[in-house]
C-alpha cells in the first residue's frame, strides 16, 4: 500500500504524459539512430511527435461529449513538440558551457515544483 502510494500521489504520472511514456522513449532511440543524418532525424522526429502526440490523441479524444476541436491547442498540445525541430535545426553540435549539475537539479525540481502548484491549485479550486 504504501509503494502504490508513492507512485500514484506523490509523483507525476510518468506513464500518462510525454515525459517518460513510450513515444518519448521511441523518439529518443530514433534520435540516436539518427545521429548522423541530421535533417532525417528531424523530419523523423516532426513526423514521430505529429502521429503520435496529435494523430492518435486525436482519435482517442474525438468521440468524447464535450470534445472541441480547439481542445488539441488547450487540453492536448503535447504536439506542440513538432515545433522542436526548429532549435533542433539551429544546434551547432557543440558543447555548452558546462552547467551539466545545473540540468541535474533543476529539471527534477522544477517537474515536483510545477506538479506541486498545479496539485494546490486543484485543491483550492474544487
Amino acid at each position: 500500500a504504501v509503494l502504490a502510494w508513492v507512485i500514484t500521489a506523490p509523483l507525476p504520472l510518468w506513464t500518462s504524459i510525454t515525459d517518460g511514456g513510450w513515444s518519448f522513449l521511441a523518439g529518443g532511440i530514433v534520435l540516436y539512430a539518427l545521429y548522423n543524418h541530421k535533417r532525417l532525424r528531424l523530419v523523423v522526429w516532426a513526423a514521430m511527435t505529429f502521429l503520435c502526440d496529435f494523430v492518435l490523441v486525436f482519435l482517442q479524444v474525438r468521440g468524447l461529449p464535450d470534445f472541441a476541436f480547439s481542445q488539441m491547442f488547450t487540453a492536448y498540445y503535447e504536439w506542440l513538440g513538432v515545433f522542436a525541430v526548429i532549435g533542433m535545426a539551429l544546434y551547432n553540435g557543440q558543447r555548452g558551457s558546462g552547467h551539466k549539475q545545473l540540468f541535474y537539479w533543476f529539471y527534477p525540481a522544477h517537474i515536483y515544483l510545477l506538479y506541486g502548484a498545479s496539485c494546490l491549485v486543484y485543491t483550492l479550486t474544487r
